[in-house]
């Protein structure tokens, strides 16, 4: 198990399909992509949607 810090309250959480990324909607409209190999949140403000599906790269 692992302690992830975020900014704000998260409203909503997505796995990628390979659990490697947590991605989760925040409160205050931003949402935080979680690198699960090292618990790294990098935080998008200002995001206009809910998160939904986590899409793997082509």
């Amino acid at each position: 198990m692992r302690d992830i810090s975020l900014l704000a309250r998260p409203v909503s959480m997505r796995w990628s399909g390979d659990g490697m990324w947590l991605a989760c909607g925040l409160e205050t409209g931003a949402f935080a992509l979680v690198d699960m190999t090292d618990g790294r949140a990098d935080i998008v403000a200002g995001f206009p949607s809910p998160v939904g599906q986590l899409l793997e790269p082509a």
